[in-house]
């Protein structure tokens, strides 16, 4: 669903609830709406409800999230071919 088709919807729920005079059916629409967040909320909450690990390996987890590192040599001749005149702390501090 697109943007315009969820502007259009909502339009259209406010349209209809402004043309409500019941205050029973209005209740009863905020209770459903409170409902429903709810259960959005906790669903939420299920889906990151994840076992944690019982022992936490940085090495383990670089492998699963396929870190490589910089190579430190490839990275300084890198620098000296474009003539870095500024420390990695200095250029750091500029962004």
């Amino acid at each position: 669903m697109n943007g315009n088709n969820i502007d259009t919807l909502k339009l259209n729920l406010i349209a209809r609830i402004t043309a409500m005079s019941s205050e029973e059916m209005l209740l009863h629409l905020q209770q459903m709406m409170i409902n429903q967040a709810s259960v959005d909320r906790t669903d939420v909450l299920h889906r990151l409800n994840r076992p944690m690990l019982k022992k936490l390996d940085i090495d383990e987890i670089m492998s699963k999230q396929g870190f490589t590192s910089v190579d430190r040599t490839k990275f300084n001749e890198l620098v000296h071919k474009i003539n870095v005149k500024e420390s990695l702390s200095e250029l750091l501090a500029t962004l």
